[in-house]
């Protein structure tokens, strides 16, 4: 696939958090999936907040997503990190709904709006649980998938703004708003659709992680260009609460920091790197059980003020 200079792409001058100048690059750094391209990370040394500079718009990212290394589109089993891959979900996808129903007010039918669904395999299990579903996927051939393998309602990320206010009683995004190029469009709307007493789960890759530290330029959560947004839990915090939301819970996710240890041991180009990476992902573990901000991928429980 050939990727040309000339597409639309995004300039920051302020950081997109706090509002700043002040800011440096931190890194240069390679999409080892797709393109092979090299873009610029920014750091903000007012905020601390990083994201990716220059990356393409929203009419332009579509190609960037067409590789079989992102999971949340594939169904593949073949080979042996898919198949654990697929376990694995199996089993997060009962310690969601789980941390879901502690975190959320009674116990009562829950409208749930899931953004970024993918495949569905999330919403699905939600739904044979009782829950009202509804998601929202921009990949029209994975709307179409979703929708019709889960008899699911998906729908088109620009209906996210045709919803009535509070309407939803959980909001979840996956591994999503780091993708998202309207941040702050989707944040005001989520606030508004979501009920007073309603839950926003967002789960987000850490790039304080130790993980993120052991593999440095090879990270796998970097994810270029995709990830526009680099969260550290601190900036996440300071970001909802500028829509007056307050974190009311935190949870790990523990199996990503083998995932993405492997992936950065595929990249850096190691020998053996499911055994590579698997060692790393081990020591990123242990060290982030005394710690839950030094783990791999967080999950951020938010309500309303």
């Amino acid at each position: 696939m050939l990727f040309l200079m000339s597409m639309n792409t995004i300039h920051h001058n302020t950081c997109p958090i706090c509002g700043q100048q002040n800011l440096k690059t931190k890194y240069n750094l390679q999409d080892y999936t797709v393109s092979k391209e090299f873009y610029d990370i920014l750091e903000c040394e007012s905020c601390g907040f990083m994201f990716t500079q220059d990356p393409p718009d929203a009419k332009s990212i579509g190609p960037y997503y067409k590789s079989d290394a992102y999971v949340s589109h594939s169904d593949t089993q073949e080979g042996l990190f898919f198949k654990i891959y697929h376990k694995v979900r199996e089993h997060m996808l009962k310690q969601k709904r789980k941390a879901i129903i502690e975190n959320s007010s009674g116990h009562r039918t829950l409208k749930l709006l899931d953004i970024g669904t993918g495949r569905g395999y999330f919403l699905n299990h939600m739904q044979e649980q009782g829950f009202l579903c509804t998601g929202i996927e921009q990949d029209p051939e994975v709307r179409k998938i979703a929708s019709e393998e889960f008899n699911l309602k998906i729908l088109a990320p620009e209906q996210l703004y045709q919803f009535e206010e509070n309407k939803f009683d959980v909001i979840t995004l996956w591994h999503v708003l780091e993708h998202v190029h309207d941040l702050k469009g989707y944040l005001e709307k989520i606030k508004s659709i979501l009920k007073s007493d309603g839950l926003l789960v967002i789960a987000l890759p850490n790039p304080d992680s130790t993980d993120a530290k052991i593999y440095r330029e090879h990270w796998a959560g970097w994810d270029l260009p995709i990830h526009l947004w680099h969260f550290k839990p601190q900036n996440i915090e300071s970001l909802l609460s500028q829509y007056q939301f307050n974190m009311v819970d935190k949870r790990r996710l523990p199996f990503d920091p083998f995932y993405v240890s492997i992936l950065g041991s595929q990249q850096r180009g190691d020998k053996l790197p499911m055994i590579s990476g698997g060692f790393k992902g081990l020591r990123s573990y242990i060290s982030c059980l005394s710690d839950i901000d030094k783990t791999t991928s967080l999950i951020y429980f938010f309500k309303k003020e």
